[in-house]
């Protein structure tokens, strides 16, 4: 079975980068259910796992992001044209995105410069680098996507209570502390005119982008060594009143609301060695996947609403055919397929 680590959806086909599988970018339609390898010549044959975190789209083009990878992989879907663009640095390792009028921005995690910064431009078919000229370095701790305000993007650091606040028109930066309780924050997420961060703490923070902040606590329910991460989330996402956060070392997911700043507890692991690495939001409700810390197989969750009421139905991984298990790493979730999975959910009764 072909597993799916970094991925993203272009009308009805999936283009994506395998964890296990040596070398190989594929594409898997799902009207037709057939799979096809767009392997370039040019490609690079050592296997690499994780060498692709993060897949996104803009426009016609698909982004590989390299992670342990050397290369970007830019894959124009309109002439099937697929071409590699080194990085600069391979010690850079990208994660993290964001999509600023018709361009990507692509920002490493961990200790980098910002000029290894990274922008495909949709428009040229190009990658360069906004701030070459900017020489300070930074440690970036972004588990999920930058958050945005206008043309200024906000990445969390690795030091403690530390937020880079980017001008990206002209390159200009500075470095936020938000919050006194010492923590070191790896979520960051806007709604509205409030950017909300989560940590190695059992709070949730809540910042203007300017001087003033809020705590929220939540209980503890870290699960320590059993998780090689101290980060209590992994992404947060909008969903009706609330916002949702994916549990990491913590054993259930939460949602807070917006206006009461109340938490429910949503979805408990127990002292489990599953995390989920993003939810993907579908119609009426989330989509989290599941999986232990060694690859091998977990559960995936529909998170639902109902009356204002949040609940959780569970199934067990789900293939949608003999050839792609779509739930065993991906981290966005297309209509299509979960279309499907809605349906595998209710013939099954389960």
């Amino acid at each position: 079975m072909l597993d799916i680590f970094s991925w993203t959806q272009v009308k009805n086909k999936i283009y994506f980068k395998s964890y296990q599988m040596s070398p190989g970018t594929f594409c898997y339609d799902l009207n037709s259910e057939e799979l096809v390898t767009l392997n370039n010549l040019n490609e690079p044959l050592d296997w690499i796992p994780a060498g692709y975190f993060r897949t996104s789209s803009i426009g016609n083009y698909i982004i590989f992001l390299p992670y342990f990878a050397q290369d970007f992989v830019v894959y124009n879907v309109e002439n099937n044209a697929m071409k590699f663009v080194a990085k600069r640095d391979n010690r850079t390792l990208y994660r993290s995105t964001v999509i600023v009028d018709n361009q990507l921005y692509m920002f490493p995690n961990g200790e980098c410069l910002l000029s290894e910064i990274a922008v495909f431009d949709a428009s040229s078919e190009t990658i360069y680098y906004p701030f070459e000229a900017c020489t300070a370095e930074f440690q970036i701790n972004s588990f999920g996507d930058a958050a945005i305000d206008g043309k200024i993007i906000y990445l969390p650091l690795k030091s403690n209570n530390e937020v880079l606040k980017l001008n990206i028109v002209n390159g200009n930066y500075e470095v936020k502390h938000v919050g006194e309780r010492e923590d070191v924050y790896g979520i960051i997420f806007k709604k509205n005119e409030m950017f909300y961060l989560a940590g190695n703490n059992n709070f949730i923070y809540i910042w203007d982008g300017k001087e003033y902040w809020q705590e929220v606590p939540i209980e503890n329910r870290e699960r320590g060594k059993l998780i090689p991460w101290e980060q209590r989330f992994s992404d947060a996402i909008v969903y009706g009143n609330k916002i949702l956060f994916a549990p990491l070392n913590y054993s259930c997911a939460i949602g807070m609301d917006i206006h009461d700043r109340s938490i429910e507890y949503i979805l408990d692991f127990g002292n489990t060695e599953i995390i989920t690495w993003g939810m993907e939001k579908f119609r009426k409700g989330i989509f989290l996947s599941g999986r232990s810390i060694d690859g091998k197989g977990g559960n995936n969750y529909l998170i639902l609403e109902e009356n204002q009421d949040i609940y959780v139905e569970e199934t067990d991984l789900f293939k949608i055919s003999d050839k792609v298990d779509l739930c065993r790493y991906g981290i966005e979730y297309s209509e299509f397929a979960l279309s499907l999975f809605i349906k595998h959910v209710i013939d099954n009764s389960i």
